[in-house]
């Protein structure tokens, strides 16, 4: 796996400081035989610090439930549902109930696996839920609901299925045909037509759940549909368009939606010699929007209320960067070096406008923000990775998961597929250029500690818990996960 914001990987790399603690060893104890651990998926409850681990072995999904203490308080292994439900998608916590929502590889079929730790027992449920005339998008996971939410097929209505803890569901409907869309082609179209991509004879339809306690790696932020969460529901930005970015916020306890849109940087015409690409990033208040060619690039900051622009910067390609904090970095080639640095503006704006355009933000201590620019070519571009791989696993209980289950893992494991080119920069809150080094992420952390304590990574994951990251490992030959500690 190739490191995140690293400077000087050659020589920086010994000089990490690595704080870390081991967390917990689970012990696998309710497997049987010698069957295959395939995936390990986690939960954890905000409320009383509650946390769960749930072992795939290929034949059975062992559960195991620890509170805030670390102490063992429930233990239960399920048959887990028909092998067509290859995906995990949801979950809900409540007390010492558990529920997991599955979908199949076609995206038609849902079902749940139904833990209650406290009579040790488990459902297994087929729902009766079947898509029709609409596709699946994405789930959002509230504290005590779960929202599987579909596009309806060339419309622009977005329905929402929301679920409980017993496995019941409500569908509500938001309809946004109101507002005219633009598809990548920047023709007229509803909602669907703007968010979907083509996929040889058909289309798929995807959105990248965007996690503000977890770093937002270039690969993630690259995805033209974004869902970033937050108290009342949800906020969905869509950037297939080349001329506008449309931002859709949806409220749970009313079930209604606003429509916003934002006009994308335009370069001047003597500087879009090549159908320049675009990209935006919502943080908090914030919208950061990027349009750039092999010519130029333009990065805007605008206050979503008002839409007043704070920050415009231009960078062509006879300019110097100058408020990049990091050499211009290209990651991930094919043959040679995975990573090298490039001299010029011009490679650097020539390789972003052949790729997927983006950029990412995050709020650093002293009130600082670290935005990431670049691009990222995907060596599998046909449908969205999950997080156990490039699709399910064949005879798995319940296989990969979503982005929306774990995105803390899904940000971590993203770039292994990908090559990127990016800078990094840093401002203040008035959006000057501060000059200095870019601290070690902490998956950079977490990545040099599995490499040099020679760890298994097997049936890998990392969650957040409480102030810190939970990294997770499975040793086979002594059946048992191992849960290693990273502040944040």
């Amino acid at each position: 796996m190739k490191p995140f914001f690293v400077l000087l990987i050659c020589f920086a790399q010994p000089f990490i400081n690595i704080a870390q603690n081991k967390f917990l060893t689970v012990p696998n104890d309710l497997k049987k035989g010698s069957r295959i651990v395939k995936e390990v998926f986690t939960v954890a409850n905000k409320n009383n610090g509650d946390f769960a681990l749930f072992i795939d072995d290929n034949k059975t999904l062992n559960g195991y439930l620890y509170n805030k203490n670390k102490e063992r308080i429930g233990a239960y292994a399920s048959d887990g549902l028909p092998n067509k439900y290859d995906e995990i998608i949801g979950k809900i916590i409540e007390g010492k109930k558990i529920i997991l929502f599955l979908k199949d590889r076609n995206e038609k079929k849902f079902g749940y696996v139904l833990y209650d730790f406290d009579k040790n027992t488990s459902k297994e449920v087929e729902l009766d839920l079947k898509l029709k005339k609409e596709r699946f998008l994405q789930v959002i996971n509230a504290p005590d609901r779960s929202y599987v939410i579909t596009v309806s097929k060339k419309g622009s209505l977005l329905k929402l299925y929301e679920f409980a803890i017993d496995g019941t569901y409500t569908p509500h409907i938001i309809d946004l045909s109101a507002t005219i869309f633009k598809d990548k082609y920047g023709n007229p179209s509803n909602l669907y037509d703007a968010m979907s991509s083509p996929a040889g004879f058909s289309s798929f339809l995807s959105a990248v759940n965007i996690s503000y306690e977890t770093p937002t790696t270039i690969e993630t932020a690259s995805e033209t549909n974004k869902i970033f969460e937050n108290e009342n529901g949800f906020i969905l930005t869509l950037d297939a368009s080349p001329t506008e970015t449309y931002i859709i916020s949806v409220d749970f306890k009313n079930m209604d939606a606003s429509t916003n849109i934002f006009l994308t940087p335009q370069l001047p015409a003597n500087f879009s010699t090549n159908s320049p690409k675009s990209n935006s990033f919502l943080f908090n208040d914030l919208l950061f929007q990027i349009t750039g060619s092999n010519d130029a690039m333009i990065v805007t900051t605008k206050k979503v209320e008002t839409k007043e622009v704070v920050k415009r910067l231009m960078v062509t390609k006879e300019d110097t960067i100058s408020f990049k904090n990091t050499p211009i970095i290209q990651e991930g080639s094919g043959f040679g070096p995975k990573l090298r640095n490039l001299e010029k503006t011009s490679k650097f704006l020539r390789k972003i406008s052949t790729q997927k355009i983006g950029l990412a933000v995050r709020e650093v201590e002293n009130d600082i923000y670290h935005i990431t620019i670049g691009g990222i070519v995907q060596h599998n571009n046909t449908a969205p990775m999950m997080m156990g791989g490039m699709g399910g696993l064949a005879g798995a209980t319940i296989g990969a998961a979503a982005v929306s289950f774990n995105p803390t893992y899904f940000a971590y494991n993203s770039y292994t597929t990908t090559k990127s080119t990016r800078i990094e920069s840093l401002f203040d809150t008035s959006f000057a250029h501060v000059p200095g080094s870019i601290e070690t992420n902490v998956f950079d952390k977490i990545q040099l500690y599995v490499k040099e304590s020679h760890m298994p990574k097997k049936a890998e994951t990392i969650f957040p818990y409480k102030d810190s990251y939970i990294y997770g490992t499975y040793y086979w030959q002594e059946d048992k996960y191992e849960l290693i500690e990273f502040p944040k």
